[in-house]
Order: structure tokens, then sequence, then C-alpha cells
């Protein structure tokens, strides 16, 4: 059940940038350290572009970015953005909020993946009760 988690720094930040592999999903703890704080799941944000292949994945933010008034993050936009425009179209894709912080982007096989659908509904693993729209 191969999955990753990637950490896409704010553009201040992009030496810090990681990919981590990951055997099992990962905890709420290790997402939230990821992020700095608590989590917010990225409404929309579920698809990146990896190696000229669709990728299913899911991305949280820090829930307290915007309070924190941390730095937007270009990367994330732009993946966002593009994550919007392939479910919705140009024209019905609209402006969304800015994500601000580093962003956690969890994608993997299709075993891993199940597993994390399963704990975001099931379990407080993954939380969903907070969402960018």
């Amino acid at each position: 059940m191969p999955g990753t988690l990637h950490i896409v720094p704010c553009s201040k930040a992009l030496h810090f940038h990681r990919i981590i592999s990951l055997d099992v999903p990962p905890t709420l703890f290790e997402i939230e350290r990821a992020v700095g704080g608590p989590i917010k799941l990225i409404a929309g944000f579920d698809s990146f572009i990896r190696q000229g292949e669709l990728e299913p994945c899911f991305v949280f933010c820090n829930e307290h970015a915007e309070l924190r008034e941390l730095p937007p993050n270009t990367w994330a936009n732009l993946l966002w953005l593009q994550a919007l425009v392939r479910t919705h179209g140009f024209a019905e894709a609209g402006s969304p909020k800015v994500i601000r912080g580093p962003i956690a982007l969890l994608w993997g096989d299709a075993p891993f993946f199940e597993a994390l659908k399963y704990n975001k509904s099931e379990t407080p693993n993954v939380p969903t009760h907070n969402s960018i729209q």
C-alpha cells in the first residue's frame, strides 16, 4: 500500500520541499505537523498531474493560516486552480480563496487512496468538517 506525503511549502521556503514515502496513511498528528497546526481539507483540490498522469489526491492546509498571516503558497494555488479547471471547466472554476502556508498533498496506489478515503469518512485521522471553499 505505498503512498506519498508531499509537503509543499509556501513560496518563501521552497528549500523545505519534502516528499515522504509512506506504507500506511498518515495520522492526524503527522498531517498537522506537516502544515504547522490544525488542518483543513482543501475543497476541490482532488487531483494533480504527476509524470504526465492524473493522480487523485487529498490536500490539507493549516486551518489558521490566514489568521496567522502566513504567506500565500504560489505552487499550491496553481495546482488547486488546475484541479478546479479540470473539474468545472475554465469558465466555471471561479477564483477560489488563496491557500496560505504549507500544504500536505497525499496520493498513492489504489489501496492507499482507499484507506485515505476510509479514514476521511470513518475515523478522526483525516477530518472533513473544515474545508476551504
